[in-house]
């Protein structure tokens, strides 16, 4: 169901997302040295969205959020969006300088802010629960849950400890040294260890045993705590670090600066490395294994963003973080290591990487080739026998010598040697630029402008466009299965087998520039990127282009690498952007037709890079024996491992949601009134190797048919939704394409306007019912008054025309039947005497014969208009006298069976009868041709049945309204108007050739009994 968007409130709402977009992004700032040679080094402040520079705590919390304890309240971070807590916007909120943040067994966050007791978050708000009244210093300063349970609270004035709703208070009064606790901490038997502003206590077995300056300790004040994996305790004091082992306490870091210095954070990390925070002097560290107490030491000078360390944590993903009085820094193993000079480069402008079969990797740099083996890099310039430094190409013939290709120059070391070859020495160009050992152990040369060149037993043999290259700057040689090489030209790429070139031009292919990097899986499938285009499939004589418009990360790439030994894993390229993947199942899905687009994941800076920018050499990238992978790039030789990918799902959460810009109670389901608009949902996800790049999903189901891409937007904008029960859910990917495909749901109800409510709807239905019945029964009524009026005035007109016939059959009867009946006695008078003439008489006897023949006539006519039985014998024997007469003039055989009919009907209605009964008659006469029929009348069930039958042709049964000449008559239409007005029904059967039955039913009227 499509949303409906209003085009003001889509300006709005765009408005509204372009204001808000850069508020959700936090930026951070990255340090390209790296930290005690091997962390990147991450950088929030209040420029980068912290909502205050200094950091007093640390925590991540089981629901995947790092917590963050400022000078401000408490801030909640997923690694984009910063979210202050404080009393400002959480009424429970006590204090606003932040001391420690604490999770218990039972994943609980306890908070403790400066002078303000204790406050637990739940369901995205805080209860406090102040001690004023109950504990000796309502300043808890931190707190320890030990390994059985008890809690463990550092106060300005004692140490408390809680066991459910109990708790109990230890002072000096009770064997500790100071009643100012600072740090809580148990070894690895079980006992406990307070550092307390007097010296440092052991509790055990009920006692506390004590140590101080006396015993060893630098410092008075003993601040922080840590056991190393060996078991020994690392004790920071108010003047620097000591060690304790063996029931002895040793002083380290004197010559590194330490000594002096108060040591605030302690922190013994999971790989055994010792991470020191000291409150000026910077960060000292001393890695796991380290033969002597040696500490490295950073400081601002380095790099380190302020000198007052006030917290050290290390997360579950065992990276470090640094709380400073100068921002948020995370220190993280980096997914790419980088060498540069300082590792021993010759130049850290890398135009080319490649592994030899020695295991040795070199890298050709912009002022020499540099060589990394057993961990060392050797370097050769033109003092070795280059002809010159700069190397952009390299490779390897089959008796194990390096190949080298330069701007001026191609050559090889051989036992330790250099030689080049120039144009002199028949090299078709001195820019050469790249070199192939292919599997027979021949050494092919691309240059710019020569051509493609052959060297073999001493010699150099070329091709170029006369050989029928595409043309002569070949930059990238490849070769397939099959053994055809592959060369990447200027407008095109061709492929050359058996002494033959053929040719591929780019503008026939795909819009762009020559072929830059090939690559041929293990299903035989080759890819090839064009410059400037994008990424070809070739596969069976045919190419399929992948463009950056369906999801290529960019138009160019200058190599391209797998990072397993089947077709399962992904593709890797290099470009100006950086280092991206694409999966090669995706390619495939999508060149198949089976999906529209591709996901590319990009790498840059955030990963380890020191520069997105890679270099297009030949090769400019190489997968290495060991499965990892190698890129040249414009600030080092930078190399991951890919199967290092975190394959973890993020955790997914719906963090609130705003209904016309007010912040809506977290956690319940949103109920949107009428008239209520602009509905907004944060939601996010937590993964913290790449989280910026997390990408999102949602959906509202009942709404949406499909899901919603939203990319890395954290916020999903509804400006109007319909009436309807929704579930709004959102799904996210780790960064590196590993989805959460549960993710997070909320029900949504859009409550309907009154008038599209159900009982709305309803009462609307009924009323539309009411009024369609009432017009329903106007209309039945007024059909029925016409039809009474049409029946009254055919009754009318009926009874008219018996009136009529009732007069003219009198006026026939009385008038001119006794005229003739004169006429005729006056003939016979004059017949009397016996002397009239002959002639005269036969005149009278003519006379006579025409009037009584004219009498009968007009006794007919006047019969047929008005039966006399009906009025004298009745109905019965009226129809009788009529069939019996009209079977004695047709010829045809009717049997009669007439049931006494006397006084069923009003007069009106027998003579409607009566012309019923006679009209089916002289139908049979006129148009049956039948031999045989019968007419019967019965009367049982209250009702008269009129039944007339006959053997003749029959007929097509229709709407019989003419007769045969097709003139209109009243037939059986007319009969059917007389059985309608008396109230019957009347039935017709009749086929070709089988006869008629008409059949008709009357009820009876019950009139009062008639004397015939």
């Amino acid at each position: 169901m499509p949303r409906r968007y209003g085009a003001g409130r889509l300006i709005v709402w765009l408005s509204w997302l372009c204001i808000l977009a850069p508020e959700d992004i936090a930026a951070q700032s990255f340090s390209q040295q790296k930290v005690f040679g091997r962390y990147q080094q991450v950088v929030w402040t209040e420029e980068h969205g912290l909502p205050q520079n200094t950091v007093r705590a640390i925590l991540r919390a089981s629901d995947g959020y790092l917590w963050i304890g400022t000078l401000s309240g408490a801030v909640r971070f997923d690694g984009v969006r910063f979210t202050l807590f404080n009393g400002a916007n959480s009424p429970d909120f006590k204090g606003s300088y932040i001391e420690w943040i604490f999770e218990d067994r039972q994943k609980n966050l306890w908070i403790g802010a400066e002078n303000s007791g204790l406050m637990r978050f739940s369901g995205d708000r805080f209860r406090s629960w102040p001690l004023k009244d109950t504990l000796p210093h309502e300043n808890v300063v931190n707190l320890y849950q030990d390994r059985r349970g008890t809690f463990w609270g550092g106060t300005h004035r004692g140490l408390l400890r809680f066991e459910g709703d109990r708790f109990t208070v230890f002072t000096t009064r009770d064997g500790l040294p100071h009643d100012t606790i600072e740090d809580v901490g148990e070894d690895p038997e079980g006992n406990l260890w307070i550092a307390t502003g007097g010296g440092l206590s052991l509790f055990k077995d009920g006692r506390f045993t004590n140590y101080t300056q006396r015993d060893g300790i630098p410092g008075g004040a003993v601040q922080a705590l840590a056991w190393d994996r060996s078991g020994t305790l690392w004790v920071g004091s108010s003047r620097g670090l000591a060690r304790f082992r063996d029931g002895r306490f040793t002083v380290v870091g004197v010559r590194d600066g330490l000594f002096d210095l108060e040591t605030r954070e302690l922190l013994c990390d999971r790989e055994g490395n010792l991470w020191i925070g000291t409150l000026d002097g910077g960060l000292f560290y001393r890695p796991a294994g380290a033969a002597d107490d040696r500490l490295l030491r950073y400081t601002p000078k380095d790099g380190l963003p302020s000198d007052r360390i006030s917290a050290i944590y290390q997360d579950p993903d065992g990276d470090i973080w640094i709380g400073l009085n100068g921002g948020l820094m995370q220190l993280r193993t980096p997914r790419f290591q980088v060498y540069t000079p300082e590792h021993g480069l010759a130049n850290d402008f890398i135009w080319t990487v490649f592994e030899d079969s020695r295991g040795a990797v070199w890298a050709g740099t912009a002022t020499g080739l540099s060589r990394l083996s057993n961990g060392r890099f050797t370097t050769f310039t033109i003092r070795d026998g280059l002809c010159q430094s700069s190397a952009n190409g390299l490779g390897e013939d089959s008796g194990g010598n390096v190949w080298t290709t330069t701007a001026g120059c191609a050559g090889r070391f051989n036992n330790g040697e250099y030689r080049y070859f120039k144009m002199k020495d028949g090299l078709p160009s001195d820019n050469a630029r790249v070199v192939y050992g292919d599997r027979t152990g021949q050494v092919w040369i691309g240059t710019l402008g020569g051509g493609l060149t052959l060297y073999s037993e001493g010699r150099f043999t070329n091709y170029t466009e006369r050989e029928g290259l595409l043309d002569n700057d070949v930059r990238v040689i490849y070769e397939d299965r099959a053994g055809a090489l592959w060369l990447g030209c200027r407008t095109g790429f061709s492929r050359f087998k058996d002494g033959r070139f053929t040719n591929f031009p780019t503008k026939d292919l795909i819009k762009g520039g020559g072929g830059r990097a090939f690559y041929e899986d293990h299903s035989g499938n080759l890819w090839i990127y064009v410059r400037d285009g994008g990424l070809l499939r070739y596969r069976d004589g045919k190419f399929t282009p992948i463009t950056t418009r369906d999801g290529l990360y960019d138009a160019t790439a200058y190599a391209i690498l797998p990072d397993s030994d089947d077709d399962s894993g992904n593709l890797w390229m290099t470009c100006d952007r950086g280092v991206f993947r694409v999966s090669l199942k995706d390619l495939n899905d999508f060149a198949d037709g089976r999906t529209r687009s591709v996901v590319s994941f990009a790498y840059g800076l955030t990963d380890g890079l020191l520069t997105r920018e890679c270099n297009g050499g030949a090769p400019g990238a190489w997968r290495a024996r060991d499965g990892r992978l190698w890129f040249a790039t414009a600030h080092g030789v930078a190399v991951t491992n890919p199967k290092s990918l975190n394959t973890n799902p993020p955790l997914v959460a719906i963090e609130g949601a705003r209904l016309e810009r007010e912040r809506l109670p977290f956690g319940a389901d949103i109920r949107v009134n009428p008239g209520q608009e602009d509905l907004e949902i944060d939601y996010t996800g937590l993964s913290w190797s790449r989280p910026k790049e997390i990408r999102f999903r949602y959906r509202l189901i009942g709404l949406d048919r499909e899901w919603v891409d939203a990319g890395m937007r954290r916020t999903a904008y509804f400006p109007y939704l319909p009436p309807g029960e929704y579930t709004f859910q959102v799904i996210a990917d780790n960064g590196e394409g590993v989805w959460n495909e549960t993710g997070s749901s909320l029900r949504i109800t859009v409550v309907p306007p009154f008038y599209r409510t159900w009982w709305f709807t309803l009462l609307g239905l009924a009323l539309a019912c009411g009024l369609a019945a009432a017009f329903y029964k106007v209309r039945v009524n007024r059909l029925r008054r016409l039809h009474a009026q049409q029946e009254a005035f055919s009754r009318r007109l009926l009874e008219s025309q018996e009136s009529e016939r009732k007069r003219i059959a009198a006026e026939l009867h009385d008038s001119i039947g006794q005229n003739l009946l004169i006429i005729k006695n006056r003939a016979l008078m004059g017949l009397a005497p016996e002397s009239i003439p002959s002639p005269t008489r036969e005149q009278l006897d003519d006379i006579s014969a025409i009037s009584s023949q004219a009498i009968e006539e007009v006794r007919e006519i006047a019969f047929n208009l008005r039966p006399y039985q009906i009025d004298r014998l009745g109905l019965s024997r009226a129809i009788e006298a009529m069939v019996k007469k009209v079977a004695a003039s047709s010829g045809i055989r009717f049997e009669l069976n007439v049931a006494p009919l006397k006084g069923l009907f009003t007069k009106e209605a027998e003579i409607s009868l009566y012309r019923i009964a006679q009209e089916c008659v002289n139908n049979i006469v006129k148009h049956s041709a039948a031999t045989d029929a019968s007419v019967a009348a019965t009367h049982r069930n209250q009702a008269v049945e009129l039944r007339f039958e006959d053997n003749g042709k029959g007929f097509v049964v229709e709407d019989k309204t003419t007769d045969e000449t097709g003139k209109q008559g009243f037939g059986l239409a007319g009969m059917a108007e007389r059985v309608r007005i008396l109230g019957g029904v009347h039935r017709v059967a009749s086929a070709p050739g089988r006869g008629t039955t008409i059949t008709i039913t009357i009820a009876v009227q019950n009139a009062p009994q008639v004397v015939p």
